[in-house]
């Protein structure tokens, strides 16, 4: 989820340092950091001997990591690969498809509050009435097109369709653009541009454990900011990764239909989790920035009655609404309000922003973490000798490097003149010269208007910060933009790091808001074709997954929501089920791998395979992706 946070932490000091580098003079003073925290790996990874053997013979992973969908939103008409079945929604008990009302009844309709679904939008024709809410959690009255059941966005927001905003605009956020997008992108408004676009939808730490009621997975409207938008869904097997996946001389693949966001909530923490296996502590983080819960572990309700009733938690009213908060970090312990069922303490579990740039322009600088210390995968792999980057989109430009492939702003700064998110004329005489980057920021810091800072995990960690000759060559060598990741798939030999995370930039993710599913598809597609219809196609694992659910519904409980899935969980999670394939030309063949995964397993089947120690204990405990190579035997 986007959130831009006002600030002014200079960007003359991200230039100047920049500057100070370049010249060899000496550095400003340090940027603040916390201190190690304590992690609990267990025992290495031992794998089966076939498993072995598949981990030896891959010389190359690459991790794709999309943002922000579950896997019935994006696979759920996937019925089989090679006669293996998927769990898909065809196979969802009505329990959990039939979403409830905060009094556990069932709504008879989805209530609509994207602009372009909404009743009396074109696809938005009422036909089922609702009477609204009595008593605990009440609602209002309102007509809908859509009963309670999941539904094909395919229909009413097909490719085509004029609703995605132009950069630096999302479902919540009116910036530069100046489109109006408080509930989507209205069809053919100025500005919109082509690709189906929704409204973002809520995907945070808490509200989604409400969601998830506990494993009966039919709690998604109530407890979300887009109400029956969650049950919406596309058919992707009509889009090109389907096609090429099960195309002539296609690369041997798996639906991986047990394969879980590895925490509760939204991209920061899963971006944390996917490399760490852990959240940050923030002990003496400002006390503003804690969550405040009502007796129902939410930290949000409905607006009053007197402010817009759509947009803000249209099922959802409070017990005890005074005073909540729905902060960065965890509740705090101890305290009156605190709910005994819910994590507390100093953890920073929703969207946050590193002290080190890039961070937004406008963020709060007492709201930015501190440089982390403890492990990460990129430490292992660096300790361990083993070469490795992630790929971001955007990231070149966003650090003005240069000189550096993805840098698309030219040779100095220009004039440039926007409306600024209050909706005043606002000029920079040093812009960027690239129209899609940020027009208030200084050249040569060129970040794309969609460039996501909370999706940069390692940019939060100590050891890729400025601090000393050694993290700099860290950064330099592990932090790259995705243009320079393309050239390696080509050419008569394979030239990838022997680890690759690839990330793409925000309109090509996927990420409801800002991002088109079927962009995002197309993409998948083009990426896996790089590497399949190319020198890398003999001896690469591609692990294509997504950072959470993105807010929306999915009918298989997480391990340790219910009783139903057996996996690794604790207080963090996992989340809600994600789409997952596992692609590898020496898989035994095509099928659907029912293992139980979460994000945790992308570091476990990298430290499995090149004999370093687990960093965590759900990385230890949650099965590798090597797992594929026995379950597919079978």
């Amino acid at each position: 989820m986007r959130h831009v946070v006002r600030v002014p932490l200079a960007l003359a000091s991200v230039v100047a340092l920049l500057a100070a580098q370049a010249c060899s003079r000496p550095a400003p003073a340090a940027l603040p950091a916390l201190e190690g925290q304590t992690q609990s790996p267990g025992a290495p990874l031992v794998l089966s001997p076939n498993e072995r053997a598949a981990a030896d013979s891959t010389k190359h992973i690459v991790v794709l990591y999309m943002q922000n969908n579950s896997f019935d939103k994006l696979f759920g008409l996937w019925d089989q690969v090679n006669g293996d079945p998927v769990d898909n929604i065809a196979k969802a008990p009505a329990s959990a498809v039939k979403q409830v009302s905060q009094d556990g009844t069932a709504v008879r309709c989805l209530l609509m509050n994207d602009v372009n679904l909404a009743s009396g939008s074109p696809a938005g024709v009422p036909s089922c009435n609702d009477a609204g809410g009595q008593g605990i959690g009440r609602y209002p009255a309102y007509r809908s097109a859509y009963p309670n059941a999941p539904f094909l966005l395919n229909d009413a927001l097909p490719a085509g369709a004029m609703t995605c905003p132009p950069p630096g605009t999302d479902a919540d956020l009116v910036k530069y653009a100046q489109v109006p997008a408080d509930n989507g992108v209205a069809a053919n408004s100025p500005g919109a541009q082509a690709g189906g676009c929704t409204r973002d939808l809520v995907h945070r730490f808490y509200q989604e454990q409400y969601q998830l009621n506990d494993g009966a997975m039919n709690r998604y409207a109530v407890g979300s900011d887009s109400a029956g938008l969650v049950m919406g869904h596309y058919d992707t097997k009509q889009l090109g990764t389907y096609k090429y996946l099960t195309g002539r001389d296609a690369p041997k693949f798996a639906v991986a239909d047990k394969f879980f966001a590895g925490v509760f909530g939204g991209s920061f923490a899963n971006g944390q989790w996917l490399i760490s296996a852990t959240l940050p502590q923030w002990p003496d983080a400002p006390a503003s920035m804690r969550s405040i819960l009502d007796s129902n572990g939410m930290p949000k309700s409905q607006k009053p009655a007197d402010e817009k009733s759509l947009g803000q938690y249209n099922y959802y009213q409070s017990p005890n609404p005074d005073g909540l908060k729905d902060g960065q970090m965890t509740q705090a312990c101890n305290q009156p309000r605190t709910d005994p069922q819910r994590l507390c303490g100093d953890w920073v579990v929703n969207t946050s922003f590193s002290v080190q740039w890039p961070y937004p322009p406008d963020a709060v600088s007492e709201r930015l973490i501190p440089l982390l210390k403890y492990p990460t995968i990129g430490d292992r792999l660096n300790d361990a000798g083993v070469d490795w980057a992630w790929y971001s989109g955007g990231w070149t430009n966003a650090n003005g490097l240069t000189d550096q492939p993805g840098w698309t702003n030219g040779k100095a700064g220009i004039l440039r003149t926007y409306t600024d998110s209050d909706g005043k004329p606002a000029s920079n005489p040093n812009g960027c010269s690239d129209p899609t980057a940020d027009p208030s920021t200084k050249w040569p810091l060129c970040p794309d208007m969609d460039f996501q800072y909370h999706h940069q995990s390692f940019n939060y960690f100590y050891n890729w910060s400025t601090a000393t000759p050694q993290t700099q060559a860290n950064r330099a060598r592990n932090l790259q933009d995705m243009a320079a990741w393309y050239p390696l798939v080509r050419g008569d030999a394979c030239q990838l790091k022997p680890v690759s995370f690839v990330q793409e930039l925000g309109p090509r993710n996927q990420h409801p808001g800002y991002g088109s599913a079927y962009v995002g598809d197309e993409q998948i597609a083009s990426v896996l074709r790089s590497i399949y219809d190319g020198p890398c196609a003999a001896d690469t694992l591609t692990v294509v997954t997504y950072d959470e659910f993105g807010g929306a519904w999915d009918h298989v409980p997480p391990p340790g929501q219910g009783s139903t899935t057996k996996g690794a969980h604790d207080e963090f999670g996992p989340g809600t089920r994600i789409p997952a394939l596992i692609v590898s030309n020496s898989l035994p063949r095509s099928g659907v791998d029912s293992t139980t995964y979460d994000l945790a397993s992308v570091i476990g089947t990298i430290t499995a395979k090149f004999g370093v120690k687990p960093l965590n204990r759900r990385d230890s405990e949650q099965a590798t992706i090597w797992s594929a190579w026995s379950a597919l035997k079978k």
